[in-house]
């Protein structure tokens, strides 16, 4: 006796059946490299002490935005400190 599946009794179902399934090729780097400097965004894997997790997640919150967010107006201050130093 033939084992039962779905693919009679959903339309469409045989679809997802497919062993001939086209399928994203995610080993290339290049379309993510691609995106990213569309958006503008430089990506960084950073570690921190442990101890200053809870100093970032506090600042953060009282200047109402993210870590991230936070970081980003911590480096463009830093960046404004140095540049205005240097007469530019």
């Amino acid at each position: 006796m033939p084992k039962k599946d779905f693919r009679g009794t959903v339309k469409g179902a045989d679809k997802l059946f497919s062993v001939n399934d086209i399928r994203l090729d995610t080993s290339s780097v290049q379309d993510t490299l691609d995106t990213q400097r569309k958006r503008g965004f430089y990506r960084l894997n950073l570690k921190l002490d442990i101890d200053l997790r809870d100093y970032i997640s506090d600042a953060a919150w009282r200047q109402r935005t993210n870590i991230t967010g936070y970081l980003n107006n911590l480096i463009r201050a830093d960046q404004n400190k140095h540049n205005k130093g240097a007469g530019l």
